[in-house]
């Protein structure tokens, strides 16, 4: 993890022991007490944590000082057709972690049609995803995903023309 990332609704409260950037900090980077690290708000600024204590639970108190805006997401739309859904959960971290701004899937002809059936959609699959390749880069902000039922769809709507969502959108747009 370059970046260790956190929602708003978990400023100020214990991250478990068991939680991934828990283990990172404290395993992997040997983090103590006092000691600090690269953080950053979901969908927002970039700055330092500081490990504020360690609880006796095992989780850990951090303290963050976020002053640095986000870096600006490339102006890049990627089209692709759905893959098998592992390579999709691949390719959503690869293209977060280059920094494009819109990721649209198109269900095409040849494509296997179970593919666009995938849960990896709306379970969070895709967001997590998004959010591990945002870490690597170290970025906050995460590319918004749209699906179009084929490329005609695709073409006939032209999101490339539409005026770009807010920044840090991570809503799941659906041109069905």
């Amino acid at each position: 993890m370059n970046l260790i990332l956190f929602r708003q609704d978990e400023i100020g409260k214990p991250l478990p022991k068991r939680d991934d950037r828990t283990i990172h900090l404290v395993k992997v980077l040997h983090k103590s007490v006092g000691d600090s690290f690269e953080a950053g708000l979901l969908n927002g600024p970039i700055g330092q944590g500081r490990i504020s204590a360690i609880k006796d639970d095992g989780s850990i108190l951090v303290e963050l000082k976020l002053d640095t805006p986000a870096p600006e997401r490339h102006p890049l739309r990627v089209a692709v057709g759905f893959p098998r859904p592992i390579q999709l959960r691949r390719l959503l971290r690869d293209l977060s972690s280059l920094g494009v701004s819109h990721i649209d899937l198109l269900a095409t002809e040849l494509g296997e049609k179970s593919y666009q059936d995938t849960t990896l959609l709306t379970d969070g699959g895709a967001e997590q995803a998004l959010i591990e390749g945002a870490i690597q880069s170290r970025d906050t902000t995460l590319p918004v995903i749209a699906t179009y039922p084929s490329l005609r769809a695709w073409l006939a709507a032209k999101p490339w023309e539409q005026e770009p969502p807010l920044a840090g959108s991570t809503e799941l747009a659906s041109c069905l």
